[in-house]
């Protein structure tokens, strides 16, 4: 197909190789001008030979595979000047000498993140063209500061270094890429202060400085980016007013507007960012992710937050926010779109806001570690928000017994009312949580947003934070309450569980025998109850337990034999109940297992078998003894006669006495 112009065999299942060798079977298709085998699994050396000497070649994108070697001067040597975009991320292109593509004279495009390529950025920036347009090397191992001549690059509109080791201050010389529409240089190891000079990047509409080790002021020249519609400066212990910064004021001090009027992502946690949220935040009509979480932000939210037309994901958690809008709101038009509500770890008191219960797409709602009181408000319930799936209301004041209107929720897969007041049984309804029979399949789209965002809480007796982004981790945790009565026998059918807290409450009664049931279960925490009699024989099927403590209880007999319980020597994980024994604890009394691995009901089957055996020999014997006698008359004779001289003696001595 010596005519062919674009070939696509992207997002197949393709192995094997595209060349052997110095071969390849493209090397023919010399009017190709686009080839796009991205996202299979083709394996290999060279691919140089399929790109060589194609002087229409335009675009190439290979990304996603296991190339391992190309030489990019060959490549745009000759007739091949023409390239204009190279995609290669995701492979093996590891070594920097093979990625010189100062001959590509018609290059814009290149693409080579993830490939793990070790490198200091002064050798790296020499391998690329100064008329570059993008450059996309995230997630290598560049290390070293940004030089200088970085500002050399007067065409460049996209420039992602994320995720590599760049240290040293960012360059002011960035500011002269007015170009600039995509800045990314998050996940590196910068420090100093963010240099005002970037306020110049008039044409920007994404910037990211996150993760770094930045400090000092907010730089308040980021007010002149009025395009922006994505800022994250989450964890750079940047400090300052939030106000300074989102509102602009003009120079006659008394017209104000917010400052990024077409921003739809504004993330700026973990920084020491103070004051009183603006109200002319509320103005941003375009907002979806709302990230201002691990700050000093104060006092009240306003009520035009909930108004936002197009808000997403809020996450305003671990501030000092002391109210909530009020339930009168006359209206709540986030209840159209908002799907993850974050406000735990501030100090909100009195009821939980009814304004919530307008939600109806809310998916994770975190309330968490407030001083909210009174009951779990029973408009908490699936009518009014049907895709809940993650509810954490844990470390308030909350009282009274837990709604049955919780367990209509049936696609939850995380249940936190732990460290509160609640009383009365644990319902019965658990087998409704449908969400939680089994697993949740990785990579199911949860969210219509790319945020990662997180949820702190209690795993495996330490604090973790949960990235649904990642992963799901499916849980109850009701700790620390004052619940009383019996554990349901509902809890065995919650087959997706990995982990289960209720200790600390007043539970009694016996473990569930079919606790076994939950073989994905890593931690399981039932300590400081009263709960009584054995461990049921199903943990030992507990394969994936890793975490355990069923100490200060009432519980007795022998702990279960389990390959994975083998693993779990910790003592104290039992202690302080009536009888327990056996591993990791002494050995039982009369219960001990023979050193063949037999167990007490082997024992006790033995015995029996012994003594049967031993009354039918004594039976067998008697008679055979007799029937010996009655045949041969000489012993039964001589038998008579020894039980003759035994009575005569017998006689003779009685008299004496």
């Amino acid at each position: 197909m010596t005519e062919l112009r674009v070939m696509d065999l992207s997002d197949n299942g393709l192995e094997g190789e595209l060349g052997l060798g110095s071969h390849c079977c493209l090397a023919q298709l010399r009017k190709l001008s686009a080839l796009l085998v991205a996202d299979n699994q083709l394996l290999g050396g060279d691919i140089t030979p399929c790109l060589r000497n194609k002087s229409s070649l335009i675009e190439a994108n290979v990304a996603g595979n296991s190339f391992s070697q190309i030489s990019a001067q060959a490549i745009c040597a000759g007739g091949g000047s023409s390239l204009q975009h190279f995609l290669a991320s995701g492979n093996r292109l590891w070594n920097l000498r093979d990625l010189d593509f100062q001959n590509c004279t018609s290059l814009r495009y290149i693409d080579l993140a993830a490939n793990g390529v070790l490198a200091g950025t002064q050798e790296w920036l020499g391998t690329l063209p100064r008329h570059l347009e993008n450059i996309y090397f995230a997630r290598n191992q560049l290390h070293g500061t940004l030089p200088p001549q970085l500002g050399e690059f007067g065409k460049l509109t996209v420039l992602g270094l994320d995720e590599n080791r760049i240290s040293g201050q960012i360059p002011q010389v960035l500011g002269n890429l007015t170009s600039l529409t995509n800045l990314n240089l998050g996940h590196n190891v910068l420090s100093g202060t963010i240099p005002p000079e970037l306020g110049s990047l008039y044409q920007i509409l994404q910037l990211n400085l996150s993760f770094n080790h930045l400090s000092g002021p907010l730089p308040l020249t980021f007010r002149n980016l009025s395009k922006l519609f994505s800022l994250d400066l989450s964890n750079c212990s940047l400090t300052g007013q939030a106000y300074d910064l989102l509102v602009t004021t003009t120079t006659d001090q008394v017209t104000t507007a917010v400052s990024f009027p077409e921003i739809e992502i504004l993330a700026l946690s973990s920084n020491g960012i103070t004051g009183t949220m603006p109200t002319l935040l509320c103005s941003a009509s375009f907002l979806k992710i709302l990230d201002l979480s691990n700050n000093a932000l104060h006092g009240d939210l306003p009520n035009c937050l909930w108004e936002l037309p197009s808000l997403l994901l809020m996450d305003l958690s671990s501030n000092s926010f002391s109210s909530v809008a009020p339930s009168s709101s006359s209206s709540s038009s986030a209840s159209d779109t908002l799907q993850s509500l974050h406000l735990a770890n501030n100090r909100f008191q009195g009821n939980v806001p009814s304004i919530i219960r307008n939600c109806y797409e809310l998916i994770t709602l975190d309330l968490g570690g407030n001083n909210f009181t009174g009951e779990i408000p029973g408009w908490i319930i699936a009518e009014s928000m049907p895709k809940l799936r993650f509810l954490r209301l844990s470390s308030n004041m909350l009282s009274g017994s837990i709604p049955q209107q919780i367990f209509q929720f049936t696609q939850l897969q995380l249940l936190d009312l732990s460290h509160n007041r609640l009383t009365g049984p644990i319902p019965t309804d658990l087998a409704n949580f449908t969400g939680m029979t089994q697993p949740q399949e990785r990579g199911q789209i949860v969210y219509f947003f790319a945020y990662s965002e997180q949820l702190q809480l209690v795993w495996k007796n330490e604090n973790y934070v949960y990235s649904k982004m990642i992963t799901f981790i499916m849980g109850i945790d009701l700790s620390c309450n004052l619940l009383s009565q019996t554990i349901p026998q509902g809890l065995t059918s919650l087959r997706g569980l990995r982990y289960l807290n209720l200790s600390r409450n007043h539970l009694s009664g016996d473990i569930p025998g079919g606790i076994g049931n939950l073989a994905l279960l890593e931690s399981l925490d039932l300590s400081w109850n009263q709960l009584e009699g054995e461990i049921p024989p199903g943990f030992a099927a507990l394969e994936a337990l890793s975490t355990l403590n069923l100490s200060n209880n009432r519980l007795s007999g022998r702990i279960p034999a389990g390959n994975q319980l083998r693993t779990l020597v910790d003592p104290s994980i039992y202690g302080n109940n009536l009888g327990l024994c056996g591993f990791p604890l002494e050995e039982c009394a009369n219960a001990a297992k023979h050193n063949d691995g037999k167990s007490q009901d082997d024992d006790n089957r033995e015995v029996l078998w012994l003594c049967c055996f031993v009354v039918a020999g004594c039976i067998f014997g008697f008679w055979l003894s007799w029937c010996v006698l009655f045949c041969n008359r000489p012993w039964r004779y001589a038998l008579y006669h020894c039980v003759d001289n035994v009575l005569h003696k017998v006689a003779s001595v009685i008299p004496k006495f």
